[in-house]
């Protein structure tokens, strides 16, 4: 455990040591020439990941200092629990005070930004216990930084919509450009390389889309946020489609990057092996009006058990809008409702372009396997909503995290149902957020229009 010394530019550069990964547990006071010096105090914790040299930045009051090599550091000022390179800044007691965690690659998280100046200052006789002061901060944040009527929605796209050449325009910024470097070194391969030349029948793979569709999103976070910086400081709440989802919790701050990279490698590895069990797939049908979607999906087990199928498995994967499903199961299933579902009141629309039947039982082995990933990996509370794809509503705490994410290779995305508990209004009430989709494809944004026109109306695209 080490201490690291804030203040102004200092003759010899500070150095942390022990753990590379830490939380402040406190702080005090300390006397130097201008009596502005304050030491946090760190607590090691995640000690198994790898350590990469980075500039890390404090500036308190007058003063800046850098050091070109320092460990990652998580600012609990935010209780994010965030293992991420970057900064934390205070500022003078007579304006606001700042306190700002990095994302892993560089960039900020929404709500990094100011609280009111206001904030329980630091005195300099004061001593406080443990996270205290860290607590109430966040406290202020909480209630303060957050505008009543959210300013704006992020939204994160799942596979199958990978395409070649994502990824292209934001990697003219350096910190995407580190962000592939920093997971590519995880993956073992070259991400960015995949992205831009493909070639597409590795790209759709299942081991090698997730991955680049997790990266490429949060790519385009960083290309919104150089082009309009308040629309990430404002955002509220946020969802992400099946892998989406992590993308969500890693913009949130309830899950590292480094972390998250990791734990999608494993999900993906696990479900393409999971695929290879038996032929599967997912297909999109439209549901008239009148339709009897239960009786087919039971007819298409009926036959495909006919057919040589043990235990069939045919049923709804997704509901994207109420008048489109995704049917995952087996192949023989899936055809029998290509081929036999209008008599039912269906009309196939296309076969998704993925490796199997996610968010069926036909991953319960690729779950059992995440979830013994997950709970090796820390999570903490998100800073903004973000909706469980299970669940269909914002996590409450922490702690629901590593089980939603588990089961939900396994179990139905309620997409439809996270829509309208974002965005469900007073028949009277006009103000809708400004919805982004940050990654490659507009499929969610199709959906948005389909659930709520009003909201689709403030819509928009942000391409990696």
């Amino acid at each position: 455990m080490g201490a690291v010394p804030v203040g102004d530019v200092p003759k010899k550069m500070p150095e942390i040591t022990g753990s590379a990964y830490g939380n402040v547990v406190s702080r005090d006071r300390s006397s130097d020439e201008d009596g502005s010096a304050v030491h946090l105090q760190l607590e090691p914790c995640v000690q198994h990941m790898q350590v990469l040299p980075h500039r890390f930045q404090v500036q308190l009051l007058s003063g800046t200092w850098h050091s070109e090599r320092m460990p990652m550091v998580v600012c609990s000022a935010l209780r994010r629990g965030l293992a991420g390179w970057g900064s934390f800044t205070a500022l003078s007691r007579a304006a606001a005070r700042q306190w700002t965690c990095a994302t892993p690659w560089g960039g900020r998280f929404p709500y990094s930004a100011t609280t009111s100046a206001n904030v329980d200052p630091v005195e300099e006789s004061e001593s406080p216990k443990s996270g205290d002061v860290w607590d109430e901060r966040q406290k202020v944040l909480k209630t303060t930084a957050k505008p009543a009527t959210p300013a704006t929605v992020m939204l994160f796209p799942g596979q199958g919509t990978q395409h070649v050449g994502m990824g292209q325009a934001a990697c003219e910024l350096p910190v995407v450009k580190e962000m592939f470097e920093t997971a590519s070194g995880v993956l073992g391969y070259d991400l960015l390389a995949l992205c831009r030349d493909g070639p597409i029948s590795k790209l759709n793979l299942t081991r090698y889309s997730q991955p680049a569709i997790f990266v490429c999103s949060l790519a385009a976070v960083e290309k919104l946020n150089a082009e309009s910086p308040e629309a990430i400081s404002t955002c509220a709440a946020a969802a992400g489609y099946s892998v989406g989802e992590y993308a969500a919790l890693v913009f949130s701050g309830a899950l590292s990057f480094k972390s998250a990279v990791h734990l999608v490698k494993i999900r993906a590895s696990l479900m393409q092996t999971a695929c290879e069990i038996a032929p599967s797939g997912m297909l999109t049908m439209r549901v008239k009006a009148g339709a009897d979607l239960e009786a087919a999906m039971e007819a298409a087990r009926i036959w495909a058990q006919k057919h040589g199928v043990a235990e069939p498995v045919c049923q709804v994967a997704s509901s994207l809008y109420s008048q489109c499903k995704v049917i995952g199961g087996h192949d023989k299933a899936l055809r029998f409702l290509a081929d036999n579902g209008g008599d039912f009141g269906l009309i196939p629309v296309k076969r998704v372009e993925v490796s199997g039947a996610f968010h069926t039982p036909l991953m319960d082995s690729a779950s059992k396997g995440l979830r013994r990933a997950l709970q090796m990996v820390k999570f903490s509370k998100p800073s903004v909503k973000v909706y469980s794809n299970v669940l269909a509503r914002p996590y409450m705490s922490a702690l629901e995290i590593p089980d939603s994410l588990a089961v939900q290779v396994s179990k139905e995305v309620k997409w439809e149902q996270i829509l309208h508990a974002i965005y469900d209004r007073p028949k009277d009430e006009e103000v809708f957020p400004v919805t982004y989709e940050t990654g490659p494809g507009d499929h969610l944004g199709k959906m948005l229009k389909r659930v709520n026109a009003k909201a689709f109306s403030s819509y928009r695209l942000v391409e990696p």
